[in-house]
């Protein structure tokens, strides 16, 4: 059996502005994570179907935990999956369980972050062509040194506020396009404690 699902959705007041105030659509950014707590008859098998089903859809795996308890072991996990592949991938999750005991799913809508990113990047980077043209208009007048090398230090100012806004601009963008699956995959009452010698989860779960 599954508990109800647990939603929580970011800045949704923003989208309903935008569509009130009249202004052309934007097509929303979405940063969609989602939680599960499932049990299951062998852990193993199921975090390597697990693997192969979200490699397959052009994700990874971003971190793997394995530890034995009782004979038994118990996976912690966290998956990356393209943003329009999160529903099937959890619906595939849910298929390897017994019970699924905890599933939550958060959005958090970042397209202001972009939109003003955007913004800022494009006014920095005409401040960039302006001072660039001025450089070039300094050297041909033969303009002192420390007047050039003023608008050098301005345009490494500049430049370096540019990378670091492009920077933050991929992060999100990377965060929009695969979304994070975090599992917990337990063993059943129908488990049976694995073989010592022959436990090796971190190796066959690579």
């Amino acid at each position: 059996p599954a508990p109800p699902l647990e939603e929580s959705v970011g800045q949704v007041s923003s989208a309903a502005v935008g569509k009130s105030s009249g202004s052309p659509a934007l097509q929303r950014q979405l940063v969609r994570t989602a939680e599960l707590h499932i049990s299951v008859p062998d852990t193993q098998a199921a975090v390597d179907a697990i693997r192969t089903t979200v490699v397959a859809a052009d994700g990874y795996v971003q971190s793997l935990d394995a530890r034995q308890h009782e004979g038994l072991v118990h996976f912690q996990l966290s998956v990356r999956v393209p943003n329009d592949t999160l529903e099937s991938k959890i619906a595939s999750v849910k298929g390897h369980s017994d019970t699924v005991h905890r599933e939550v799913m958060q959005t958090e809508d970042v397209t202001d972050q972009l939109v003003d990113l955007g913004a800022r990047l494009k006014t920095l980077s005409t401040t960039e062509e302006e001072l660039l043209s001025l450089l070039s208009e300094s050297r041909s007048r033969q303009q002192d040194v420390e007047a050039i090398m003023a608008v050098y230090r301005q345009l490494t100012e500049i430049r370096s506020e540019i990378e670091r806004l492009q920077a933050q601009r991929e992060t999100l963008e990377k965060r929009v396009a695969l979304s994070t699956l975090d599992l917990s995959v337990v063993p059943s009452a129908a488990a049976r404690p694995v073989v010592a010698q022959g436990w090796r989860p971190l190796l066959t779960a690579r």
